[in-house]
């Protein structure tokens, strides 16, 4: 059983805003790497067992963050932010290379459909030219028809 905290133990000073931030970014980061670790085919059980619960101590409110950051560094290594840096670099480009396909694969449907709008159009055309017009009488009287007369 783990020696419990003394209750007259000082507090910690709270980190400024952006330093809160930083931290709570690479404190996801890092749950998030832990967390991709168990979804892996060849995790054994005690890989899953120590991963789960070091992800359980970084969301668990009792430990500060201090000790998390301790935490980070034993698991991750001390470069760990910037391992966390070259790993978003690498998802920045894989999401603008991925973006940029999206754009050229849209680009590419879009011309597709243009096209084939196109040939419907021009076969369309080709259709009118061939076929004579035929002259459909159209009657510009307003008197009703035998048809309807006989209706009443």
């Amino acid at each position: 059983m783990p020696p419990k905290r003394p209750t007259g133990a000082p507090k910690l000073p709270q980190l400024d805003p952006e330093k809160q931030k930083e931290y709570d970014e690479e404190l996801q980061w890092c749950i998030y790497q832990l967390e991709l670790g168990l979804k892996r085919t060849d995790v054994d059980e005690e890989q899953e067992k120590e991963s789960k619960a070091v992800i359980a101590k970084f969301k668990s409110p009792l430990l500060n963050f201090i000790e998390k950051r301790q935490l980070m560094r034993t698991i991750f290594g001390s470069d760990y932010k910037e391992l966390m840096k070259k790993y978003q670099s690498e998802d920045q480009q894989r999401e603008e290379l991925k973006k940029k396909h999206d754009e050229k694969k849209a680009k590419k449907k879009a011309n597709k459909k243009a096209k084939k709008l196109a040939a419907e159009q021009e076969a369309l055309k080709q259709a009118d030219n061939q076929q004579p017009v035929e002259n459909i009488p159209t009657t510009t009287t307003t008197e009703p028809t035998q048809q309807e007369q006989e209706k009443q």
